[in-house]
């Protein structure tokens, strides 16, 4: 699968990680990882923008249902940089549940990627 840098390249492993462990553990969700070639259309406050996210991941629950979960890999700090991804991430929740690489982006303090990734799969709501 084509990644755009390390970062996202440590992203997909976390994310591939996460998939194997589940598919060992009994009554938990199957994944699929879907990398996004194109941008996705969406609507923010009833405007068309686009979005283009690093990975989408669909859960599908024992029962047979689905959520989709959104994954970016966030690479820098400065100002323009975060501006312009905040107005990216809101179009991307229209997607599905947005979760960032770090997780809690900007804050020092965050838990491993692929822990976190664990916890939000093993609690997924549908």
């Amino acid at each position: 699968m084509p990644v755009d840098s390390k970062l996202e390249r440590n992203t997909l492993t976390a994310l591939l990680n996460v998939a194997s462990w589940l598919k060992r553990k009994p009554g938990t969700p199957e994944l699929s990882l879907e990398r996004p070639l194109f941008d996705t259309e969406v609507y923010v406050n009833g405007e068309k923008k686009y979005v283009l996210p690093d990975f989408i991941v669909t859960a599908r629950a024992p029962d047979g249902k689905t959520a989709r979960v959104v994954i970016e890999t966030m690479g820098y700090e400065d100002s323009d940089y975060c501006a312009r991804k905040s107005r990216q991430h809101t179009g991307m929740k229209q997607i599905g549940v947005l979760h960032t690489d770090p997780p809690k982006w900007l804050d020092n303090d965050h838990p491993p990627f692929k822990k976190h990734m664990y916890g939000v799969f093993m609690h997924l709501r549908y």
